[in-house]
Formats: C-alpha cells, sequence, structure tokens
C-alpha cells in the first residue's frame, strides 16, 4: 500500500500560552508625600519572579534591591 500526501492528516498542535503575573503596589515617599514610587512583582513563565521600583534607592543600593522591593519580596 502506498501512502499519498493526501492520505496524511495534519493537525496543528496547540500550546496554552500564559502570561506573566503582574503585581504592582505604590508606595508614597517619606520625605515628600506628594512623591509615588511604584514597584512591580513580575512573576516569569518559569515560577521566578522579577522586581522593578522606580525609586532613586534602587540604583543607589549595591544589590539593586531597594526597601521598596525588599517588602515586596516579604510579602509572599
Amino acid at each position: 500500500m502506498e501512502l499519498d500526501l493526501k492520505d496524511v492528516k495534519w493537525e496543528k498542535e496547540t500550546f496554552e500560552k500564559k502570561e506573566p503575573k503582574i503585581v504592582v503596589k505604590t508606595f508614597v515617599s517619606s520625605s515628600d508625600s506628594s512623591i509615588l514610587y511604584k514597584t512591580e512583582k513580575i512573576e516569569q513563565i518559569d515560577g521566578t519572579f522579577k522586581y522593578h521600583c522606580d525609586c532613586p534607592g534602587r540604583w543607589r543600593a549595591k544589590d539593586k534591591r531597594c526597601k521598596h522591593i525588599k517588602a515586596l519580596e516579604k510579602e509572599n
């Protein structure tokens, strides 16, 4: 029996697309109450977490973890 191209059944494989989960929290500056800092906790597809904060303390810290990021890490 010979197979022909028309005998082949083509099935498209579907994948579940998982979006990263993002938690956003704002913190009020201790020196000026009109300044707000936005901190994000991003859950990657592989289950790990990334953190981002727009305060100047993040750039000053050696490990790039300001007090806002540390507070989000503790909330886990």
